[in-house]
């Protein structure tokens, strides 16, 4: 599918940035894809897109096949540019089968531009993190390339001024370091416990000059989440978007 067209001047320049860092830095060069600025959909004229919801996962996942395909050279992309899954899914990105997980997951419909606290692809946040960057994830090494991502993120969220940002998949420990590191401010609209003394979506909000953005960060879309558990995420998230005008 063609694409690209209009993307916003300061995405554009973010992702050169973002190439150029991993050329700056030897723990980056081991990944093989970074992803930032992804839309769930690709479109062929972005001017014409109104992302009112930006979804963060912690970092990009990384399969054996991924690794398979490697090239230190020229790592992989996920973002409005370019896609290592255009080959498989003839550049139709909503056929992602993560993509299709998530919508199911969030229930969202609309546009969906999705990024990372962590740009570059690992397997997951323990051992293999630390067998791939040599450090653990959160820690000091790591919290220097979080607070790079940060500001290409909070620049991101500036140009495309969503009205809702969902986090997905953090730790308790992460989510009070990440919270602290973007400025989120508190919110009391928590859903209440599950059984299990969960909190399946905690609320803060994000000021920016422009306005103020909900910022909801709530589990990542295991296996150990309750058919209930899906149930009231989902409901939660439908409640929101209600409450910001986009259904």
């Amino acid at each position: 599918m063609e694409r690209g067209e209009n993307i916003p001047e300061k995405i554009s320049r973010n992702l050169q940035e973002i190439r150029a860092y991993r050329e700056e830095h030897s723990d980056l060069q081991e990944f093989h894809h970074f992803l930032y600025a992804a839309p769930w959909k690709h479109e062929r004229d972005y001017a014409l897109i109104k992302y009112d919801v930006l979804v963060i996962s912690m970092h990009p996942g990384e399969s054996d096949e991924d690794r398979a395909d490697w090239d230190m050279e020229n790592p992989a992309q996920e973002n409005m540019e370019k896609d290592f899954h255009d080959k498989e899914f003839q550049g139709e990105r909503a056929k992602l089968p993560w993509v299709k997980k998530c919508r199911k997951y969030l229930g969202f419909e609309m546009p969906v531009l999705e990024t990372a606290f962590f740009f570059w692809s690992s397997p997951d946040t323990d051992e293999k993190f630390v067998e791939k960057f040599r450090y653990r994830y959160g820690s000091q090494p790591h919290s220097q390339h979080w607070e790079w991502c940060r500001d290409r993120n909070l620049e991101l969220i500036d140009a495309i001024k969503p009205k809702l940002i969902v986090a997905m998949g953090t730790t308790k420990k992460n989510k009070d370091k990440l919270s602290r590191m973007y400025g989120l401010c508190r919110s009391s609209r928590d859903v209440p416990k599950n059984e299990r003394g969960w909190r399946l979506a905690i609320s803060f909000t994000l000021r920016r000059d422009w306005g103020k953005i909900s910022f909801v960060f709530i589990p990542y879309p295991g296996r150990w989440l309750s058919t209930q558990d899906r149930k009231t995420i989902k409901e939660t998230l439908a409640a929101r978007l209600s409450e910001l005008g986009l259904t």
